[in-house]
């Protein structure tokens, strides 16, 4: 065969058999820097990090085509990369650092608190590319917390960085698209942990102190109506103020409404039984008056410890 159409059969091949193109595979890293801002009430976090990329093709640039797909305000990032252009490595890898400081969303249940944990989360896509193209593969240590970074009401442990691939069952209004689209997404994990033994005391222990005190009228001699009347409604006071400034403000219930809820139907219950006492000693002797307030008390207090208990497993399976 001539050498000119050996050349022509080449060249021919070469379109007919060209490869389809290699899907590329960015590894993906995190540093966190930092969580100044923390609000349970509209489920966001600001959080200051810093993410790398690893990538082969020089004709390709993650670290411009990544977005952020869970901003809490879009506008209020600032995104800045650490090179102008992507640097080449010794094993002829690219890299690109960006820092990104902004808010994010992300749910943060408060239904156990206070023994609630909560999962600051931050979901990246590449906007451009598709799994077929373009796959975020988590580099050898891929999230790494700075030893400095500490929040006050939560533990930090265990943060990690997980790839998946993301489907849309839409295709936004691109004709072109033989099927659904799907993406590849990394999303950073930060798990939150409430010291429970801390936050239970500093909760639970102010309850059961003022309904302690509510209960002492039972102890008072039926006799001192006023006494004991002026006990339970002081301790009844102090209860709805402390639920008004130590329980964050949502809109929904939580398991620590429902024991403040038990805690307002015993401090009822023993106004009560201070009101049916001062009747019963007007009409009756007062030793039996007495005894009917230390019935009452070992009863009303079984019951709440029962029903605390009730709702401290309701909510834990819930």
């Amino acid at each position: 065969m001539p050498l000119i159409y050996r050349l022509l059969l080449a060249l021919l091949c070469s379109f007919v058999f060209q490869p389809a193109n290699a899907q590329e595979q960015v590894r993906v890293g995190v540093y966190v820097n930092d969580v100044p801002q923390f609000d349970l009430t509209t489920n966001s976090f600001t959080i200051d990090a810093v993410i790398w990329f690893r990538w082969s093709d020089p004709d390709y640039d993650p670290a411009t085509t990544m977005e952020f797909m869970n901003p809490f305000q879009g506008w209020d990032g600032a995104r800045t990369p650490t090179f102008e252009q992507p640097e080449q490595l010794d094993d002829g890898s690219y890299y690109q650092t960006v820092r990104y400081q902004g808010q994010f969303a992300s749910r943060m249940p408060l239904t156990l608190y206070p023994f609630d944990s909560q999962t600051l989360q931050v979901v990246m896509e590449d906007v451009h590319a598709n799994v077929d193209e373009q796959i975020y593969v988590p580099d050898a240590e891929p999230v790494v917390i700075s030893p400095s970074l500490g929040l006050s009401d939560y533990v930090i442990k265990g943060a990690r960085l997980d790839v998946a691939e993301q489907t849309y069952a839409t295709g936004f209004g691109d004709t072109s698209l033989k099927g659904l689209e799907t993406c590849s997404r990394a999303t950073l994990s930060i798990p939150l942990h409430r010291p429970s033994v801390t936050y239970g005391i500093k909760v639970l222990f102010p309850i059961l102190v003022i309904l302690a005190c509510a209960a002492l009228a039972l102890w008072l001699h039926p006799g001192h109506s006023e006494a004991r009347v002026g006990l339970v409604v002081t301790s009844l006071l102090t209860l709805v103020a402390f639920q008004l400034t130590s329980l964050p403000q949502v809109n929904y219930i939580i398991m620590m409404d429902w024991m403040f809820f038990l805690s307002y139907l015993y401090v009822l219950g023993t106004l009560v039984q201070v009101v049916r006492s001062h009747w019963i000693i007007r009409s009756r002797d007062e030793d039996m008056a007495v005894g009917i307030d230390r019935q009452f008390f070992w009863v009303i207090s079984a019951g709440f410890i029962a029903m605390s208990v009730l709702v401290l497993v309701l909510s834990a399976r819930a």
